[in-house]
C-alpha cells in the first residue's frame, strides 16, 4: 500500500467516530433510494429493506452518491451506492441483473469508505463516490503509485473520498483492490 493510500486509510479509521456522532446529531441530508432515477425497482427495494439512506454533500443540490459504471468487468453495467445504514457508511455494489449487492465496501473494518461524516460541525458532510475511468486510474497510478503495483486496468473503478482525498476500489481477479486516488 502506498503512503498516500495508507494515510487515507488511517484518516478513514480516525474519522469514523465523528461519522457516528454526526449521524446521531442530525448529520447531513440523506435521501431515500427511490429518489435516484435509473435504479431498478428491485435494487431500490433491497436498499430500503437495508434501511439505506444516501448521504449528500453539502452545497450540491442534485442527488448524488449513486453511480453507474463498469465496476465488475468491461462491458457490464453495475451500480455503486454510498449507503448510510445501521450506523455505518458503506458502498454497496450491484451488478446489472442482480437485486442483492455483490459486495459492501468499507463496511468490514469499522471505517467508512469516504472517511468523511461531518467533523467538528455536523452539517459539512463532503463524502462522495464517483466513477473512476481507466484513464483516471492509470493517471493516478502514475502520479502516486501503488504497492503492490496496480493490476491491468480494463474497466471502471469506484472513486471514494472527501475533501481529504480519495481511494479507488477496483475489482480484479475476483477481489477488490484499493488503489491510489486523489491526494
Amino acid at each position: 500500500m502506498s503512503g498516500a493510500v495508507a494515510g487515507l486509510a488511517l484518516a478513514l479509521a480516525v474519522t469514523w467516530s465523528a461519522s457516528t456522532m454526526a449521524a446521531s446529531a442530525g448529520g447531513p441530508v440523506e435521501l431515500p433510494p427511490a429518489k435516484f432515477k435509473g435504479l431498478r425497482s428491485e435494487v431500490v427495494r433491497t436498499l430500503e429493506a437495508l434501511h439505506c439512506r444516501v448521504p449528500q454533500r453539502v452545497g450540491d443540490n442534485s442527488p448524488h452518491n449513486v453511480v453507474k459504471g463498469e465496476f465488475l468487468r468491461k462491458g457490464s453495467t453495475a451500480w455503486a451506492v454510498l449507503c448510510w445504514h445501521d450506523g455505518r457508511e458503506s458502498i454497496l455494489v450491484f451488478d446489472a441483473q442482480g437485486d442483492k449487492p455483490v459486495v459492501s465496501l468499507g463496511d468490514d473494518d469499522n471505517s467508512g469508505p469516504t472517511g468523511e461524516w461531518g467533523g467538528s460541525k455536523h452539517d459539512d458532510y463532503t463524502g462522495t463516490i464517483g466513477r473512476a475511468t481507466p484513464k483516471y486510474i492509470l493517471q493516478h497510478d502514475e502520479w502516486y503509485g501503488n504497492i503492490p503495483p496496480a493490476p491491468k486496468i480494463e474497466h471502471d473503478g469506484i472513486n471514494a473520498g472527501s475533501v481529504k482525498g480519495s481511494v479507488i476500489f477496483y475489482f480484479h481477479d475476483g477481489k477488490w483492490r484499493t488503489l491510489s486516488g486523489a491526494d
